[in-house]
């Protein structure tokens, strides 16, 4: 299974961090 490649879990943890920050940006406004 491709989403288990070390690879994708970067990307995946990458894209949950710029998500919480997106969040935290708009909830500052």
């Amino acid at each position: 299974a491709w989403y288990r490649s070390d690879e994708y879990q970067e990307i995946l943890q990458y894209r949950l961090s710029a998500s919480e920050c997106d969040t935290i940006l708009i909830q500052g406004k």
